[in-house]
């Protein structure tokens, strides 16, 4: 059973951080005094009201509190925290998310030391929460929440992820289009182009695409189309004999029907970097199956997107 709320004020520790699923849970069994905000008992009323809030709420919510920003967040706050989590409770919030804070620092300021919310829809952040550069869209507001003095003396944050929303709709515009481009093409070679053309038109998903045809001989490949990269360079041979060394494995992916992810492109020279201020390191070849009888094989070779660190 819950404990009786009405029955032990927010004073309480116990009230405080009753209920709250797995985060009430580890927020009861830390030992608060060992860090900056103390035991719960002496916390402010602003504060206790604010872990009430976010320990009851199904939203993704977060507070920091005090001038280390210490940081509190419940459940639904996991998923963003990712590989962070259970680690960022009662750490600092500077030293959780350093490789966007140059982004976010100026909305702190804004909301503990001008006593000015914030509120930003679906922002970009590079986060790193899993060991690797991440695309994420967050809606979020930064909402100063005064101390017993009166002054500012935490932020209450409410969370809305955009991510998959902003993501799926562009790759699904890059499909549509692709499909407009091509759907009149009366060659194989026109349609080659277009396709080209049209995913020229998603730099932040393909910094670079070829699309290599398998000759009738089945002896090599050509290039039939390119986007964001200049023709016949290193990276972009006009052709490639299938049993001859190669950048691209156009042999094993034309061979098992199959991708395959080409790492280490580094070294190869400048290479288009899209959307983003990185080259990308690596890429992928992805098989094209003949279409009809007249159809003819071939290899896409994409490059995966290198993420910046945000700010």
């Amino acid at each position: 059973m819950q404990p009786e709320l009405s029955h032990g004020s927010l004073s309480s520790g116990p009230a405080t951080l009753a209920g709250g699923g797995e985060l009430g849970a580890l927020m009861r069994a830390m030992d608060w005094s060992r860090t900056s905000l103390g035991p719960v008992e002496s916390w402010p009323q602003a504060l206790r009201t604010s872990v009430r809030i976010l320990l009851t709420s199904r939203q993704p919510m977060f507070v920091w509190w005090g001038d280390q920003l210490t940081y509190l967040y419940n459940d639904a706050y996991r998923s963003i925290l990712g590989g962070k989590h259970p680690g960022a409770l009662g750490k600092s919030a500077v030293e959780v998310w350093r490789e966007i804070w140059d982004q976010i620092s100026p909305r702190v300021h804004s909301a503990m030391r001008t006593n000015e919310g914030t509120y930003d829809e679906a922002l970009l952040l590079i986060m790193e929460r899993n060991g690797y550069r991440e695309e994420t869209y967050y809606t979020f507001s930064y909402s100063p929440v005064p101390d017993d003095s009166g002054e500012p003396g935490g932020i209450i944050c409410a969370n809305s992820d955009d991510t998959q929303r902003i993501i799926g709709a562009r790759q699904v515009a890059l499909l549509r289009d692709l499909a407009s481009r091509t759907a009149d093409a009366r060659t194989i070679a026109e349609a080659c182009l277009l396709s080209a053309q049209s995913l020229e038109t998603g730099p932040r998903d393909l910094p670079f695409a070829l699309l290599y045809l398998l000759d009738a001989d089945h002896r090599r490949v050509t290039l039939a189309g390119s986007s964001g990269i200049g023709l016949d360079s290193l990276v972009a041979p006009a052709e490639a004999l299938l049993d001859a060394p190669s950048l691209w494995p156009f042999a094993e992916v034309l061979h098992t029907h199959t991708p395959a992810l080409v790492s280490n492109l580094s070294g190869l020279g400048p290479l288009p970097r899209g959307a983003w201020d990185r080259p990308p390191h690596q890429a992928v070849a992805l098989p094209i199956a003949p279409s009809g009888k007249t159809g003819r094989s071939g290899v896409l070779v994409v490059g995966l997107k290198s993420l910046p660190s945000s700010g």
